[in-house]
């Protein structure tokens, strides 16, 4: 199971988090499959997730499947190099 699975607003960093290591790091953090099931979580669960960070994605970005366009906050961007790093 992955975390974000028990707790829908771990969705929004999740979310955040692989785009910024995909898009800006080139070092995807997850699978496609695991990418494409976490914005399908993400788009079931928008209307009751609560995150501070929510504001940064739009929904539109479900169906097309990408967080490309994003502005990522410092803690997404520490956080997820230091995911990388764990992972290197």
């Amino acid at each position: 199971m992955k975390p974000y699975e028990d707790d829908c607003d771990l969705l929004v960093p999740w979310f955040l988090m692989a785009c910024f290591a995909y898009y800006e790091l080139g070092r995807p953090i997850m699978s496609d499959a695991d990418f494409d099931h976490l914005v399908s979580l993400l788009a079931e669960h928008w209307e009751t997730i609560d995150h501070p960070h929510k504001e940064l994605i739009n929904p539109e970005m479900f169906t097309v499947g990408s967080g490309f366009s994003l502005e990522y906050p410092t803690i997404v961007r520490y956080s997820t190099m230091d995911l990388v790093n764990e992972t290197a």
